[in-house]
């Protein structure tokens, strides 16, 4: 059975590429191109990782992620940020604690996001 994976990016292009090497690669994913209803399948369908964008009109990935940690269900979740914002070390390792399963910089390498998803640690 292939791993569910849900997308939550405003971006057209880059969700438009990303899935469907992910497709190739044989993982089920859902794109959500609005921040808003990207939310509501968070809560409501079971995926086996989330990657989520940072910046995103209305709902940032940030108010996406508060709002789990303050509902206790950050932990309930494996997210993967994929974000062209420059995040510190320091912002890495906060979200990290909160309960974000890893951040990933765009352009992304595609070894990289496909090792979030399986769980596979990098060497840094």
């Amino acid at each position: 059975m292939s791993k569910r994976i849900l997308f939550i990016d405003d971006n057209l292009e880059i969700t438009s590429l990303i899935s469907k090497f992910l497709r190739l690669k044989n993982y089920d994913v859902t794109v959500i191109n609005d921040s808003k209803t990207g939310s509501h399948h968070i809560l409501n369908q079971k995926y086996d990782a989330i990657i989520l964008d940072i910046s995103m009109p209305g709902i940032s990935g940030f108010d996406i992620i508060d709002s789990l940690v303050k509902q206790g269900k950050i932990k309930d979740h494996k997210i993967i940020l994929l974000t062209a914002v420059e995040l510190s070390k320091r912002d890495i390792n906060e979200l990290i604690e909160l309960g974000v399963y890893s951040c990933l910089l765009k352009p992304v390498e595609m070894n990289s996001l496909i090792y979030a998803i399986e769980g596979i640690p990098l060497l840094t």
